[in-house]
């Protein structure tokens, strides 16, 4: 039997953010040069024209929507500059094979890689929004601190956040890459526990497998402002011969 080949191809990248046109994105904005991309949350989503993204606000998420992403490596480089407040869980954040539409109590589904700004490293992943809990690897008592000052300000970090279904179908590995080195890895088998309040969501499947695709986001809170470039979506397909 021959192996397994897996072959790369982009699914999304940030070409447009250097085509020389400034343009600002507020809530439920498109971007006119690029469709498939969209603002939510509360903040804004400034394109520079020379490939830089700025995030603004409360809660801006910038998203990739109306293309479902499934094996994905979503890599991007970001740069700290200021926050309005400070919040345990602001940082540069990303979201894959999501389903996180803000209405829509029981099908938030999105695994989720973090660096915080205090400085650790983890990955959640959330089935509801706004009611119940999340799952968090390392668990929230065991902090795994990556900058134990704290992620620096005004210097460019490179993340890669890779999804891959693995074992036959059976499990999910989920990777976090800094600055090209790996800094963690968890394989959700399906104990990975989230549990919805008494009485919500009780016809949904606690506790899934997200095998489902979904779309890529960008997130983060409480911004004076964050610096975002070369964000790329690489898709990884799997053939047999």
């Amino acid at each position: 039997m021959l192996p397994f080949i897996f072959l790369l191809f982009i699914g999304w990248n940030n070409t447009s953010w250097d085509n020389g046109q400034e343009r600002t994105l507020d809530f439920g904005q498109r971007d006119p040069f690029d469709e498939r991309v969209e603002l939510t949350g509360i903040g804004e989503a400034e394109i520079t024209g020379d490939g830089l993204l700025i995030l603004r606000g409360d809660a801006p998420r910038f998203r990739i929507v109306d293309q479902d992403f499934e094996n994905v490596n979503v890599t991007f480089s970001a740069k700290r500059i200021d926050e309005d407040r400070e919040l345990s869980y602001q940082g540069f954040v990303v979201g894959a094979r999501s389903k996180h539409y803000t209405n829509d109590l029981c099908y938030a589904n999105t695994y989720y890689a973090r660096l915080t700004y205090d400085g650790r490293i983890s990955f959640e992943k959330e089935l509801f929004h706004g009611h119940g809990s999340v799952a968090q690897y390392p668990p929230f008592d065991e902090p795994l601190f990556l900058y134990e000052d704290g992620v620096p300000e005004d210097e460019w970090i490179k993340m890669s956040f890779i999804i891959t279904t693995v074992d036959s179908g059976s499990s999910v590995l989920l990777q976090l890459y800094v600055d090209y080195v790996q800094v963690l890895e968890y394989k959700d088998t399906g104990q990975w526990s989230v549990e919805a309040d008494d009485g919500i969501c009780n016809d949904y499947p606690h506790n899934k497998i997200l095998f489902s695709p979904g779309f890529v986001f960008l997130r983060n809170d409480g911004l004076g402002e964050a610096q975002y470039r070369d964000l790329t979506i690489t898709e990884e397909e799997e053939e047999i011969n």
